[in-house]
């Protein structure tokens, strides 16, 4: 005996229809409260990035590194804090005299991270001379792989 086989319904949450709405209905929510809502744990992180930031140690005690600061500025602006409040917030540092081999060395940092250019201003380093110094070296290497083409 063969049996009948029967329609099996679509699954309208997944439709295109239904996700389209979703989206809409979230966005036009996010404009009319202010912006978009953070869950508990992004928000729990965010508060405890901060406090982290301007103690200048972890949880636990240790002393933040350099690049730790830098981090948790670059989080904190995905997040969307205010880059001049992190600034404000972390201790102060005085500013560093950006030298050619501190903005080498911040260069690299630069392309191996994709921190913020604001960032690093929590450890004294200006923004500007940063975007500078990373422009002029993505500049350098543009014109060296033209070259390579060229030969």
């Amino acid at each position: 005996m063969a049996r009948s086989k029967k329609a099996v319904s679509a699954n309208r949450r997944g439709s295109p229809e239904a996700v389209a709405k979703r989206r809409a209905g979230r966005a036009f929510n996010d404009l009319l409260s202010g912006g978009p809502r953070r869950d508990g744990r992004s928000e729990n992180r965010r508060k405890r990035l901060l406090e982290e930031l301007e103690a200048g140690v972890t949880a636990r005690g240790r002393a933040l590194k350099p690049l730790e600061l830098v981090a948790h500025a670059h989080e904190l602006i995905e997040l969307g804090e205010d880059p001049k409040q992190l600034r404000r917030l972390s201790k102060k540092r005085p500013a560093v005299e950006a030298e050619s081999g501190l903005l080498a060395a911040v260069v690299d940092l630069h392309q191996a991270y994709g921190f913020h250019v604001e960032a690093y201003a929590v450890v004294g380093i200006e923004p500007e001379a940063v975007a500078e110094a990373v422009a002029k070296a993505e500049n350098q290497l543009s014109k060296a792989t033209k070259r390579r083409k060229r030969s």
